[in-house]
């Protein structure tokens, strides 16, 4: 994959999802945003979500079939899932309404910025439709814009206020093993940097090893024989590394992203 014309997003980096609350209040009180920069639009802080006492409606991802969860990980949304419905929340499986392979393979190019998402059109092609029309090699070019809308309508229709999901399919792994980058892997991240939607991290999980080996023959049916084997050697490497969880909201509702962020950063308490 070309990292060159891909966009990226800055992010706050903290011990705790308290610490990243109070670090984006200062930021978004009195204006302080627009000081460096007059073109930001003064969005202030909204101590009400932040603070409310409403439960939410929350939608779960537990994986992508491009790159199935591999040991703990594959367990960890369904935790999730019933330490926030322990709080009061209402959990609901959400589909993409896309496969966010499809557009970051290493074939392909999506513009974050510009919106036009592919230099292949080919890849927009699903595997089973490709397969039973072969003389189709040209569908429509959708644009960010279309993205966009599309994954917002499928949270209106269910009335999803977040949406959860993992930050990867596995734990932490050597540097030297993530080379040549996966679009499977890469999907669970860049897919809401190029959606421009806040996302926040929180670790909720330990990487136990017991269901590492077991796990990788997941990867047979996405084909991923090579990384099949990069992983079968992290499997000592892996057991007590953490396992993320991503919390992504609608444009411009950090503080709702925050507040679910806070609620289950208090299992690392």
């Amino acid at each position: 994959m070309d990292f060159d014309d891909k966009a990226f997003i800055p992010a706050i980096l903290s011990k705790s999802a308290e610490d990243q609350a109070l670090i984006l209040q200062a930021l978004l009180e009195n204006n302080l945003q627009t000081k460096s920069d007059s073109c930001c639009v003064p969005l202030a802080w909204n101590s009400q979500v932040f603070e409310s006492k409403q439960k939410f409606r929350i939608g779960y991802i537990s994986g992508f079939q491009s790159f199935p969860p591999i040991g703990d990980s594959q367990f960890v949304i369904g935790r999730v899932k019933s330490f926030l419905e322990s709080a009061g929340h209402v959990f609901v499986p959400f589909d993409v309404p896309f496969d966010p392979a499809d557009f970051l393979d290493s074939n392909s190019s999506l513009d974050c910025n510009e919106g036009v998402v592919l230099e292949k059109v080919k890849n927009l092609i699903k595997f089973d439709y490709a397969k039973s029309r072969s003389d189709v090699t040209k569908p429509d070019r959708p644009k960010k814009e279309d993205l966009i809308h599309s994954f917002l309508d499928k949270m209106n229709h269910q009335k999803i206020d977040v949406v959860i999901s993992l930050v990867l399919p596995f734990p932490g792994i050597s540097l030297e093993d993530v080379d040549p980058v996966d679009e499977g892997i890469m999907a669970y991240t860049l897919m809401w940097n190029c959606l421009n939607f806040p996302v926040g991290v929180v670790k909720f999980w330990n990487e136990s090893g017991i269901h590492w080996k077991s796990s990788l023959d997941l990867l047979d049916k996405s084909g991923k024989l090579v990384w099949k084997q990069k992983l079968l050697k992290e499997c000592a490497n892996c057991v007590g590394m953490p396992i993320g969880v991503q919390v992504a909201g609608r444009p411009f509702q950090e503080e709702l992203v925050l507040k679910i962020m806070v609620e289950l950063d208090d299992i690392n308490k």
